[in-house]
């Protein structure tokens, strides 16, 4: 049932980011001829706003996840009804800060935009985009979260795929029949309610969850030392774009989000097939489940080595020659920046081969045991970028990034390895020493087989093609040689699917 759940998490997950990826192409380009810059700067400056409130919740998710594994491996229907009454009391709280705030954005935001558009225009379409926001902190998290410590992800996924596709039809249809900006938004918001309550409708067909039960507030204990960690992982996430904002130009803001806008997209398909693991952790960690979680994790672990290492390599060798060709028309600013674009994509390995280890730690509760490191990895970050920002621009900043990516890393796969697999702390650092000795074999190799100058997308994709088939080779090779057991886990589980 596990390894089913996992696939269906992984699948529901790449399909759900797939078709993000082409509504984000689609209806941005529908806007622009529609309605022109102004209203899409509208309508993206808002929702820019408005994702801040994820900051409200941050960690809270992490925390009751880990509380409900225990009494989902138990069937403890009573634990689950305390700790979910206590998740939906804080959450709805949650809901009505964010109200409150946007509402007052909706208030002051039509003064920024008062030479373009009316007061009352501006304050609706804040509103319009925000009645979703606020249904899913009232009625969905909390049930998201239930789905996800029952490793039904895929749940939640579903139904998050339909709404995509019904949104952004119903905004294509609204677009094409002519109708203001204000009405294709809130058309498009009314369709994403539909989810929470399905959500709903679920939970109440499949849990028995009692309402009148009395909440578990020790559930939640540890919040605060989750929402560290996530409030670390905003501030990385967002530190370098404020910091090349504040010191230097809007020329170099736009170099940086061209390379982060290929590097975050891969960033998604990378972590798409983790979907939904950290609660299969949970779930034999609650059941005391040893030799299956050892074995479940170093498979893991390889394989989200070896797709990292593939992924990450091919996009260090393509993504100047891609951004050359992304921006061949454009002349204020140089964009062929390969030692940058080459710092970048190694940050973002990095942070992709951490996943395993920080999905094993949250699944068994050690929030406040790994928070420190989530605090010196954002202080190392801003101090060294803005040392190194005035001498190398850009590239500075992305090598402050890298160093305290890199010392979180460590800290945390050591961490992980010692308090929570209770594994030789060797055998992580080896692993992270060949597939990081791979990476650059790969890079050095299929950069011997790309053309010097790219001039087409049809050149780019033949060699990233190209360069694909020989990474993947490489890493194949370098799989057999040092996780050679993880390869016949692999074999035995196909020839047992077969059978």
């Amino acid at each position: 049932m596990r390894a089913r759940a996992l696939k269906l998490n992984a699948i529901t997950n790449l399909i759900s980011e797939i078709i993000s990826l082409i509504s984000g192409l689609i209806l941005p380009r529908l806007i622009l001829t529609t309605f022109g810059s102004t209203t899409n700067g509208l309508v993206n400056s808002i929702a820019q706003f408005l994702s801040f409130s994820v900051v409200l919740r941050a960690g809270v998710g992490a925390v009751i996840r880990t509380a409900l594994y225990k009494p989902l491996a138990n069937n403890d229907d009573d634990q689950i009804s305390s700790i979910m009454v206590a998740t939906q009391a804080y959450m709805r709280k949650v809901a009505l800060i964010v109200a409150a705030c946007v509402f007052a954005f909706a208030v002051v935001y039509p003064f920024l935009v008062a030479d373009e558009y009316e007061w009352l225009y501006a304050f609706a379409m804040v509103l319009a985009l925000g009645i979703t926001v606020f249904a899913e902190n009232f009625f969905g998290i909390s049930n998201i979260i239930l789905l996800q410590a029952d490793q039904k992800y895929y749940i939640t996924t579903v139904a998050m795929i339909i709404m995509q596709i019904l949104s952004c039809v119903t905004s294509i249809v609204l677009l094409n029949c002519g109708f203001d900006m204000l009405v294709v938004k809130l058309g498009a918001s009314i369709v994403f309610l539909a989810k929470p309550a399905f959500l709903e409708w679920y939970i109440r067909r499949n849990y028995h969850i009692d309402k009148k039960a009395l909440p578990d507030n020790l559930a939640i204990k540890q919040r605060w030392d989750a929402f560290a960690q996530q409030l670390a992982i905003i501030i990385n996430g967002n530190i370098s774009i404020v910091l090349i904002t504040t010191f230097t130009s809007l020329t170099s803001v736009s170099v940086y989000t061209v390379h982060s806008m290929i590097v975050s997209n891969i960033a998604k398909i990378a972590k798409a097939p983790l979907a939904g693991i950290n609660s299969a952790f949970g779930s034999m960690l609650a059941k005391k489940e040893t030799k299956v979680l050892h074995e479940a994790f170093s498979f893991i672990e390889w394989g989200s080595f070896a797709m990292c290492t593939v992924l990450y390599a091919v996009t260090a060798v393509m993504i100047t020659p891609f951004v050359d060709v992304y921006t061949r028309s454009i002349v204020d600013v140089n964009y062929h920046q390969p030692i940058f674009g080459f710092l970048l994509v190694l940050v973002n390995l990095l942070n992709c081969l951490r996943i395993p280890y920080q999905m094993v730690t949250e699944a068994a509760g050690h929030f406040k045991q790994t928070r420190n490191g989530a605090i010196l990895e954002v202080v190392i970050n801003i101090v060294v970028s803005v040392v190194l920002l005035k001498q190398m621009g850009i590239t500075g900043v992305v090598i402050g990034s890298l160093i305290a990516c890199l010392i979180r890393t460590l800290q945390y796969s050591w961490y992980a390895a010692k308090n929570v697999l209770q594994i030789p702390t060797w055998r992580v650092y080896k692993n992270y020493v060949v597939y990081l000795l791979t990476f650059f074999i790969c890079v050095t190799t299929s950069d011997w087989f790309v053309l010097t100058e790219i001039r087409s997308y049809y050149l780019w994709i033949i060699n990233a093609v190209k360069s694909t088939v020989l990474t993947t080779a490489i890493v194949v090779l370098i799989s057999l040689v040092f996780n050679f057991g993880d390869v016949q886990y692999l074999w035995k589980r196909i020839q047992a699917k077969r059978s």
